[in-house]
């Protein structure tokens, strides 16, 4: 007795056949992983121009591309140098202004 065999069985195949649709909750998850590469994508070209854009530092001459005053400190948080820029200037907010200073103006 012979058997009909099927398409498949046979090695044929029907071309057009379409795939049924994606459910819901795949399309999201696509979504929302195509959104996450192309944030850390943004980000990753974000810091790469940041790093190779950025002012070459002399070690040897620091203290002139320092345009404020600073304060250097160790790993341990001891303070090891202050450098200021031809004047002594503190950033402050606005509410450590003295009444006459705000006054003044």
């Amino acid at each position: 007795m012979r058997t009909k065999k099927t398409k498949k069985e046979n090695g044929q195949h029907n071309p057009k056949r379409k795939k049924p649709p994606l459910p819901l909750w795949r399309k999201i998850l696509r979504a929302i992983v195509a959104l996450i590469v192309i944030c850390f994508l943004g980000a990753f070209g974000f810091v790469a121009a940041t790093v190779f854009t950025a002012p070459k530092i002399d070690p040897e001459n620091i203290y002139d591309s320092i345009a404020q005053s600073s304060t250097l400190y160790d790993q341990d948080g001891v303070e090891i140098d202050s450098i200021d820029y031809g004047q002594d200037r503190t950033i402050i907010k606005y509410k450590d202004l003295p009444e006459d200073t705000i006054n003044a103006f």
